[in-house]
C-alpha cells in the first residue's frame, strides 16, 4: 500500500507542470465498477479516496514548500527595506491563510461525509456513498490546488 502511495506521489510531482487530468487519475483506473459484492465496492472506494487524498497532500505540500522557499530567500536579504519587510509579512500571512483553508476544507469534507453517512444510515451502501462524496470533494480540492500552482507560479 505504501509503495502505491509513493508511486502516486511521483505521478503528481511529474504532473505539477502540466494540467492534471482527473479523468486519467490513478484512482480512476481501479476496477471498482466491475466488483460484485458491496464489501468489495466499499474497500475499493476507500482505496480510491486514499489515493486521491495522497495526491491532494502532495499538491498542498508543494505549495507550502514553494512559499517556504520564498520566505527563506526574503530572510537572506541583508538590508531589507520597507517593501522587503512588507513582502515577508505578506508571505507569512499567505501561509497562515493557506493552512487555515486546508483545515477548513478538511472539516467541510468530514461534515458532508457525516451528513451522507446519516442519510444512508443502516444501509449496506453507506460506506460506498460516504467515500464517493469524499472523493468528489477531494478531486475538487485537487483542481483548486493545481490552479493555485499554475496561477501563482508555485512550483
Amino acid at each position: 500500500m505504501r509503495i502505491g502511495l509513493i508511486l502516486i506521489a511521483f505521478f503528481v510531482v511529474g504532473k505539477l507542470n502540466a494540467q492534471i487530468d482527473l479523468q486519467d487519475a490513478p484512482w480512476k483506473k481501479l476496477p471498482c465498477d466491475t466488483l460484485q459484492t458491496q464489501l468489495e465496492m466499499n474497500f475499493c472506494s476507500a482505496k480510491k479516496i486514499r489515493m486521491a487524498d495522497s495526491v491532494m497532500k502532495v499538491l498542498y505540500n508543494s505549495i507550502l514548500n514553494s512559499l517556504d522557499k520564498e520566505i527563506k530567500s526574503q530572510v537572506k536579504i541583508s538590508n531589507p527595506n520597507d517593501n522587503d519587510r512588507q513582502h515577508l509579512k505578506s508571505l507569512n500571512e499567505r501561509i497562515r491563510l493557506f493552512k487555515e483553508s486546508q483545515l477548513t476544507v478538511e472539516r467541510y469534507v468530514k461534515s458532508i461525509q457525516g451528513y451522507v453517512s446519516e442519510e444512508f444510515s443502516g444501509g449496506s451502501i453507506r460506506t460506498l456513498m460516504v467515500n464517493q462524496w469524499g472523493l468528489g470533494l477531494t478531486e475538487e480540492r485537487i483542481k483548486l490546488l493545481h490552479n493555485m500552482i499554475e496561477e501563482f507560479g508555485l512550483k
